[in-house]
């Protein structure tokens, strides 16, 4: 939900939200309205995507020196 040039704008997703909880409708609008801060979410999994994310990246990067040894699948 947002507004542009002065109009109220909703996605189809903002309207799923209307039926499933009016009231977050309502904080959304605020929102729009600038009445209400967003609030803050914290991303708990953050951190746990971020090392594992590292760990991938160095994972590939050490196996790129070397050449790949694929089996080919039974079949």
């Amino acid at each position: 939900m947002q507004t542009i040039g002065g109009r109220l704008t909703l996605s189809p997703s903002d309207l799923n939200d209307y039926i499933e909880c009016q009231h977050l409708t309502t904080l959304a609008l605020e929102v729009s309205r600038g009445e209400r801060k967003r609030p803050f979410l914290a991303d708990d999994h953050a951190a746990v995507r971020t090392r594992l994310q590292r760990r991938w990246c160095s994972s590939l990067s050490s196996s790129s020196s070397q050449p790949s040894k694929r089996s080919r699948p039974p079949g």
